[in-house]
């Protein structure tokens, strides 16, 4: 049990989307998710639940790896000026960066920054059909971050 009582870890990254069918696609071509549920939301009480009359979307979960991702389409969640809908960015660990540039770049997944080392790993910045920056990180053994002083067994 963690410091905070209840908490067993992390559960699952959830992503707002503008497109729940291109970014279905984009999540299923680019990282194999594999779409576990789909529900879609609806009536009184959801609109009673969020404050929006009419307010109406869909939530998908699925897994990518041993990972849980969540896809929310909401009808009152619109597009900012920002990159993405509301989340930072999602860091998808890779065994190798320059690969991982190469395949993204045969499927015409736009590049925003292609491979490069930084704080002891390889990394490539990908955008999702929103914008949403991804990481495609290469842990270099020794390196800095998660990958060389948290001891990642793969890499020692």
């Amino acid at each position: 049990m963690s410091k905070a009582g209840m908490t067993k870890g992390l559960s699952h990254v959830s992503v707002n989307v503008s497109d729940m069918t291109k970014s279905k696609a984009f999540y299923t071509t680019v990282f194999g998710w594999k779409q576990l549920f789909s529900i879609p939301l609806s009536g009184p009480d959801f609109e009673a639940a969020v404050g929006v009359p009419g307010a109406s979307g869909e939530v998908a979960g699925g897994e990518i790896g041993d990972n849980r991702l969540e896809l929310v389409a909401l009808s009152f969640v619109k597009t900012t000026s920002v990159p993405g809908l509301g989340l930072s960015k999602i860091v998808f660990e890779v065994t190798s960066a320059d690969e991982a540039h190469a395949h993204v770049q045969s499927l015409g997944v736009p590049v925003v920054t292609p491979p490069h080392e930084v704080s002891g790993c390889r990394v490539v910045t990908i955008a999702d059909p929103d914008g949403l920056p991804i990481d495609l990180i290469e842990y270099m053994p020794d390196g800095g971050a998660w990958g060389g002083h948290l001891g990642r067994p793969e890499i020692n």
